[in-house]
């Protein structure tokens, strides 16, 4: 499960015992410190692989001066995160019956971004 300030827990549906995992904002390097408020809205895994999106954008993103926002995977025990994008993400999901292709959807202050993991490890699926 994902907090939407950050924590991000495993839970065992049997017992009901969550563990908290992660602490996002630790993780992802979001600089809270310099005002941004942490904004996590969607978490999908497939492919070996967990992403995460947060939507944290406000003024000093806009001018460029911080960027709150993250797209984010990680690959399982054993792996660091790793960012993909440092603007603001709003939905991550994908589709099994399509190829188990994911997408991610996002802006900066002067785009909508569209993201998509097809399967190949290209520097950049855009």
């Amino acid at each position: 499960m994902l907090g939407m300030d950050g924590p991000l827990w495993e839970c065992d549906v049997t017992s009901l015992l969550c563990t908290q995992l992660f602490d996002l904002v630790k993780e992802l390097n979001i600089p809270v410190s310099e005002g941004e408020e942490p904004q996590f809205k969607a978490a999908h895994t497939m492919n070996g692989r967990l992403v995460v999106a947060s939507n944290t954008f406000d003024l000093n993103d806009f001018k460029g001066l911080l960027h709150g926002g993250r797209l984010a995977e990680w690959k399982g025990p054993g792996n660091s995160w790793t960012i993909i994008s440092d603007t603001a993400f709003v939905e991550v999901t994908g589709r099994r019956n399509l190829g188990q292709v994911i997408y991610a959807l996002g802006w900066d202050y002067r785009s909508v971004i569209l993201k998509v993991y097809d399967g190949t490890e290209t520097e950049d699926n855009n």
